[in-house]
């Protein structure tokens, strides 16, 4: 096409709409029926939780939903159990495992992450925090032998260990 070709509005639409495939259209607009259905029976409120929320986006089983006020958020959160359980009910080809909420107009996004990966990349992290943890136990000993160091500390000094310990231990309760 040239800089200055004039293409009619319906040739405009016929070439943005030739790639997406019916069965998608249908399977879309089956999931926001639902959400609709889900939302609605939520118990007192459901009908202004549904005018003041959408789904926003649908990623790795994580569907993204956009209220227009934190309130609405907090509701969603409180129903969660019952949202996931409908949506595995009525569109369980989705796999939807989780939920996640945004303001509307804030730019939070899925993306796609390989949570696989990630747990690997969290295991390999604790492992090597295991291994200096244990490192530092070789070259200081063993909290038991610690305790056991102290055992020949004259009987004063050890009465104020065991008072401050005692101390530490009932503020933190308390807290």
């Amino acid at each position: 096409m040239k800089k200055y070709d004039v293409i009619s509005c319906s040739d405009m639409i016929l070439e943005t709409f030739a790639h997406i495939e019916k069965s998608t259209v249908q399977k879309n607009n089956k999931l926001f029926s639902i959400w609709k259905k889900i939302i609605t029976k939520i118990n007192g409120c459901g009908e202004n939780v549904y005018e003041h929320t959408q789904i926003a986006d649908l990623k790795n089983g994580v569907l993204m939903i956009e209220a227009d006020h934190s309130g609405w958020i907090q509701l969603l959160q409180m129903h969660s159990g019952f949202i996931k359980k409908g949506l595995k009910m009525y569109v369980p080809e989705f796999n939807i495992t989780s939920l996640a909420f945004r303001l509307k107009g804030s730019n939070s996004v899925l993306h796609n992450v390989d949570y696989d990966a990630q747990l690997s990349q969290g295991r390999q992290k604790l492992m090597q925090e295991m291994e200096a943890e244990g490192k530092i136990l070789e070259k200081y000993g063993s909290p038991e032998a610690q305790q056991s160091e102290n055992a020949s500390l004259s009987p004063e000094i050890q009465e104020k260990f065991d008072s401050i310990k005692r101390s530490l231990l009932t503020k933190n309760k308390n807290k």
